[in-house]
């Protein structure tokens, strides 16, 4: 059977619970900024990778109903962006890290090009984040598929990873 240690699905970042593997197989759903960030922490999810990617998923679900500190909604791309910075900064106190760092650095780079393209839209913003967090995923992927033939023949038959 193959798990995945994460993915994204109709608003939600599911996330495969590392704290439970091997003798159970389990996943977290992260509806929110505040979910990702507590997956993060409590080392629900592992590796320099995964915690960028889930990082960057958190910034999708945020973008989902970004609000400024008084609850009111953003009501331009610049308060938008603030408030993105901010749940950046949020998520990178759950586990101070490069991979957390360098992917919200990624995802803020793609709301500021959003910003270029189109008059403010919350949901133009989401679907912007979405697909560069897909992106994230789809290039951490090929990098966990290009390691795993280097290290091939260290394992033996009977071998335990």
């Amino acid at each position: 059977m193959k798990y995945r240690a994460l993915y994204y699905k109709e608003n939600v970042l599911r996330v495969l619970d590392q704290s439970r593997i091997p003798t159970l197989v389990e996943y977290v759903d992260c509806k929110t900024q505040y979910d990702v960030y507590t997956a993060i922490k409590e080392e629900k999810v592992v590796g320099r990778m995964p915690v960028g990617v889930a990082a960057a998923y958190g910034l999708v679900l945020a973008a989902d109903s970004l609000t400024r500190k008084d609850g009111s909604a953003c009501e331009t791309w610049g308060q938008a962006n603030i408030e993105l910075i901010n749940v950046a900064h949020f998520l990178s106190m759950a586990r101070p890290s490069d991979s957390i760092t360098s992917a919200t650095r990624g995802m803020l780079e793609a709301a500021k090009n959003a910003t270029k393209s189109a008059p403010f839209d919350l949901r133009y913003l989401q679907v912007e984040l979405l697909r560069e967090a897909n992106r994230m995923y789809d290039a951490a992927c090929a990098n966990c598929e290009a390691i795993g033939p280097s290290g091939v023949h260290l394992i033996r038959k009977g071998d335990q990873v």
